[in-house]
């Protein structure tokens, strides 16, 4: 979940979650093949655009408005850009990069949106074997949605969504009629 939060800003889809998890397994636990695919996926492409030292700093804001919700302070963000221009860190592994220096609020925000992000996933199937799914999630406007609900969960422990609310909300912006979930009751 916290792959797809980062390069996806967005819960994991089922299946995604699924094929990735066995990637890790195939490749041993090595993320590297891993990251470089998430990186230069179009949908990351899409959200942060060419990784290079001009846009760097943009990038890394990015990432911590999806994590942190909020901007990099100027520290950071500039120790981060930094460490980028000396190729310590890449394109591939910024979004690490971010994820692993996380202390404090930052740590608990994606805590946070790791435990939103699972429920979301375990909503779509809940049995997490790759059938059966309650509702449809696949596509850009639904993986905006995904952002969209990612968005409002902080810090605050408060702000980690009930399950009947994670429900309500696949089934007004996820679903589509038809889907199993839409027969849900909340």
């Amino acid at each position: 979940q916290q792959i797809f939060i980062g390069y996806y800003q967005r819960p994991a889809d089922p299946a995604g979650l699924l094929y990735w998890a066995d990637q890790l397994y195939q490749t041993g636990g090595s993320l590297t093949a891993i990251i470089d695919a998430f990186a230069n996926s179009d949908e990351a492409q899409a959200l942060y655009g060419t990784i290079n030292s001009s846009t760097i700093a943009t990038v890394v804001n990015s990432i911590y408005r999806a994590f942190f919700n909020r901007d990099a302070d100027t520290a950071g963000r500039d120790w981060y850009v930094a460490e980028f221009n000396k190729g310590t860190f890449t394109a591939g592994t910024i979004v690490l990069n971010v994820l692993y220096g996380a202390q404090n609020e930052d740590l608990q925000s994606i805590n946070n949106k790791v435990t939103a992000a699972k429920m979301f996933t375990r909503t779509l199937d809940p049995e997490l074997d790759g059938v059966d799914f309650q509702a449809t999630y696949a596509g850009n406007a639904d993986a905006i949605k995904g952002r969209e609900f990612l968005t409002t969960v902080t810090d605050n422990a408060s702000t980690i969504p009930t399950q009947s609310a994670v429900t309500a909300y696949i089934k007004t912006y996820i679903a589509d009629t038809g889907d199993p979930i839409k027969s849900v009751t909340t």
